[in-house]
């Protein structure tokens, strides 16, 4: 079943276009940062945390 729903999931953004990328990359050095961004008022989106 998961793995169904991922194979639909990607076959949607493939379909229609869909631009996926993070909204903010941080280091791993700024990981707290990175948790007070997703928690305030401008942490829309994904963010990723590089090691």
């Amino acid at each position: 079943m998961r793995e169904e729903r991922l194979r639909e999931l990607f076959a949607y953004v493939e379909n229609y276009r869909v631009r996926v990328q993070p909204e903010r990359v941080f280091s791993l050095s700024e990981t707290a940062e990175a948790h007070r961004w997703l928690e305030g008022q401008n942490g829309f989106g994904k963010a990723v945390v590089l090691v």
